[in-house]
């Protein structure tokens, strides 16, 4: 029996660094004082590590553990995290989020899916 090579960019993942580009994904600012805290309760991953350098994947998930989107979260300019999503998700994801702010969050979610898509578009 004869096995297919694997592709190189495997290869090049293994033995260094691989690249994704998510073809037309989501984007959503989430900004105020309690930004951070309202991201860990609705995530997997810790947010407080959010990097200027590196993206945070983390994923949004129902009380019930079911899987809703896979977020890459960057920081954004002041008080704000930006959170890439799955293409066509952000409005459902936005949604999700603005259902789930307590009456004491200091929190905005806005969907600037139209403006990203524009600016990577017209590069």
């Amino acid at each position: 029996m004869t096995t297919k090579p694997l592709p190189a960019g495997y290869h090049a993942a293994l033995e260094g660094a691989a690249w994704y580009a998510i073809p037309q994904p989501g984007c959503l600012v989430i900004s105020g004082r309690d930004r951070i805290n309202f991201l860990q309760r609705q995530t997997t991953h810790d947010i407080r590590l959010v990097e200027s350098q590196h993206a945070l994947p983390t994923v949004l998930t129902s009380p019930n553990a079911r899987i809703l989107d896979v977020l890459y979260l960057l920081p954004g300019s002041g008080e704000s995290i930006t959170a890439l999503t799955l293409p066509g998700l952000a409005a459902p994801t936005a949604a999700y989020f603005n259902k789930r702010i307590f009456f004491m969050d200091k929190v905005e979610i806005e969907d600037i899916t139209h403006i990203y898509l524009k600016q990577i578009l017209d590069k």
